[in-house]
């Protein structure tokens, strides 16, 4: 399917230029949220009745043995460890944890597939909604949380449940089910250097998508040799904030994709004047954090999870710029995207599946939630961490600045076509920054950018 959308796309070049020298190569990002989605907008209440049904369990639960696989791949001391091997000790069921780093996220979806068909199954697994909706689809491997979450007896507390943030909480709720809970999101934000902006005559950020164009075209001018302005970012996250932004829905209600829209429109008709203008560029790295120190760009859109790497290379290069975290402007309203995998419970025994659940229950707590946020740079998913963090504001103030925006968050589709769908979207995107891009195409492209989403959107089972 996605070779049918590159020929379309290279047809619409070809009609335009008569060449058709097309780069088709996609540009990743961190894996996204999937799945057959029902969301809503309303906080969710507690059940009227659940039944005490873990009880009896918990009679025959002790000295249970479980396994969680997860992935750690930044470098430093590896904070699940240290987490699993507290819960070890200090648990008073006496349940054994052996916590297991698979090191990459498409290597721990390849293990599962393999454990669903030999039966040998972790008892909590990290995973993306994608990949989770995946394993649910071939096994029916997946439990949905729901009864553990609001049992009076091992369930979260009511003050627990209010102390999420709200993107968060509803992050993993597929329908009426709770797949997951989030273990360690991220988000998708645009970098922007107040220092630099302030020497141009700027003194407040922009916050609509006229001032974002000024500011960019003004520094592009000052550098006056094509670079200066945004830099160029075709990521599904970075493509999904600005049509957020400009108030596209890119779920529909009935649980599909609604790419051909006039927001949609709008956002993709401003990025590309952006590049026609000369006021957006594209690095030919893909994390051009040095050449935003040297003040190639005004704005620089990354995860959160950059900010250290990106206060490094200032302090290598003595450059004493202050810069800060801004959503994505657009004509509906600023936005960030958030995404990242979630803790998942795969079906067991009843003992084991108890465990599991006090095992996530454990790493939901905010002492634990702040240990992983220190040691990767992750959002929290309650307020109650970020309180235990506060005291290390002045070490990463940006970081700060972008929890003060989860209210502006979105998540990226919660189904599991959205991880092809994806790389159509970013290849759409892409097309746009092509020097003989003709914008009277543009509804062509939507168009079959639809058309793609659909019939992927069908060959992943709908969800």
């Amino acid at each position: 399917m996605k070779k049918h959308f590159a020929i379309f796309l290279l047809s619409i070049l070809a009609a335009c230029s008569g060449a058709a020298n097309v780069d088709t190569e996609t540009a990743t990002s961190l894996p996204s949220q999937v799945a057959p989605v029902t969301v809503s907008t309303e906080e969710e209440t507690t059940p009227a009745v659940l039944p005490q049904q873990f009880d009896e369990v918990a009679e025959n639960f002790q000295n249970t043995e479980i396994e969680f696989w997860y992935v750690w791949n930044r470098s430093g001391v590896d904070p699940f460890q240290e987490i699993i091997s507290e819960f070890n000790r200090s648990n008073d069921y006496d349940i054994t944890v052996t916590a297991l780093d698979q090191k990459d996220f498409g290597d721990l979806f390849g293990e599962m597939n393999t454990a669903i068909e030999s039966g040998e199954l972790p008892e909590v697994v990290l995973g993306y909604n994608y990949q989770y909706l995946a394993w649910e689809a071939a096994g029916d491997a997946v439990v949905d949380l729901t009864p553990y979450t609001y049992d009076a007896t091992f369930g979260l507390s009511e003050e627990t449940i209010a102390g999420f943030y709200p993107v968060f909480w509803e992050h993993d709720l597929i329908g009426e089910q709770r797949l997951g809970f989030p273990a360690q999101p991220s988000g998708q934000v645009i970098f922007y250097n107040q220092t630099w902006a302030q020497e141009l005559g700027f003194y407040t950020p922009p916050s609509t998508p006229e001032q974002f164009k000024q500011q960019a075209c003004v520094a592009a001018e000052a550098n006056g040799d094509g670079t200066g302005g945004w830099f160029i970012n075709t990521s599904g996250a970075s493509v999904a904030g600005w049509v957020y932004a400009f108030g596209a829905e890119i779920e529909t209600p009935e649980g599909g994709y609604d790419f051909n829209t006039s927001e949609t429109s709008a956002a993709f008709e401003f990025l590309h004047d952006l590049k026609a203008t000369g006021c957006a560029w594209e690095p030919g790295t893909r994390y051009p954090n040095g050449e935003f120190v040297a003040r190639k760009g005004l704005f620089h859109t990354s995860s959160i999870l950059s900010i250290p790497f990106i206060r490094d290379a200032f302090e290598i290069e003595g450059n004493n710029d202050g810069w800060i975290p801004i959503p994505f402007p657009g004509l509906g309203g600023p936005s960030i995207t958030v995404y990242g995998p979630s803790y998942v419970m795969v079906r067991s025994s009843p003992e084991a599946q108890l465990a599991a659940w006090l095992l996530i229950k454990y790493l939901l707590e905010p002492e634990n939630q702040a240990v992983l946020v220190k040691a990767g740079g992750s959002f929290p998913v309650s307020r109650s961490a970020v309180t235990l963090l506060e005291e290390a504001a002045w070490e990463s103030p940006q970081w700060f600045a972008a929890v003060e925006m989860l209210n502006l968050a979105r998540f990226e589709p919660r189904y599991q076509s959205w991880s092809t769908v994806r790389a159509a979207l970013q290849d759409a995107a892409g097309m746009i920054f092509k020097g003989n891009f003709d914008l009277a195409t543009l509804f062509e492209l939507l168009e079959q950018l639809q058309a793609t989403a659909e019939e992927l959107h069908a060959e992943g089972g709908g969800n």
